[in-house]
């Protein structure tokens, strides 16, 4: 995958919410794959174990902290997904497009729902970060970076807030996959979501018309 660092623990105005399952049809994917068989990649001893998160927050408001742990499970043979084959990236993208996984967030807590992230061709999250109460509804919400399988750096860093049991995508805004490096090599990157008063809250996105400078926008609900 990309090699960036992921972040576990630690936005125009949103006119509405939109309940959240991101459509099956909404890949990022510059590049189009035709399905191929791969049968020389064979699962061996030479696994690259897959570092898949779990953050800890309140996410449905009740004052108890809950975890959210990521799942990969492939739809053609719905086995989980938790390594691979250390080969060429190329031969990779190529053994996520034929497994087809589902990229989704689960909790034990039987009240918080399964987030189903992506259906489409991906190795995961890039990203994910307990953003604090944001909307101040009395609950945590969550930023979220899905990692493409694909050879673009252009991206997504999507919003998502658990209200009456049911997942919502509160914003969506493009970012630079760079952007998660640190900027000294020292000092992690720390987000793209500063928290303001009366539920409202910057984004630090990337706006193309000025050439490529990063810039933050105000978002509200």
């Amino acid at each position: 995958m990309k090699q960036l660092i992921v972040i576990s623990l630690v936005p125009f105005c949103l006119f509405s919410c939109v309940q959240t399952v991101i459509n099956d049809n909404e890949s990022k994917n510059d590049s189009e794959f035709e399905p191929e068989t791969i049968s020389n990649l064979k699962y061996d001893l030479t696994y690259d174990s897959l570092d898949l998160n779990t953050i800890k927050g309140d996410f449905n408001g009740d004052g108890v902290e809950d975890n959210l742990i990521e799942k990969l499970v492939s739809s053609i043979d719905n086995k989980s997904i938790n390594r691979l084959p250390q080969v060429e990236y190329d031969s990779l993208v190529l053994l996520i497009n034929e497994k087809q996984p589902i990229v989704s967030l689960l909790s034990e807590n039987k009240k918080i729902p399964e987030l189903i992230v992506t259906k489409n061709t991906s190795f995961g999250l890039l990203w994910i970060k307990n953003e604090g109460d944001l909307n101040q509804d009395g609950a945590d919400e969550i930023s979220i970076i899905i990692d493409w399988a694909d050879f673009s750096a252009i991206n997504h860093c999507l919003i998502y807030s658990l209200k009456n049991e049911k997942w919502t995508e509160l914003a969506k805004f493009e970012i630079r996959e760079w952007q998660l490096n640190s900027r000294d090599g020292i000092t992690p990157f720390n987000g793209f979501v500063k928290q303001k008063k009366n539920g409202k809250f910057e984004v630090l996105t990337f706006d193309s018309e000025m050439n490529e400078i990063l810039k933050p926008l105000e978002k509200c609900w």
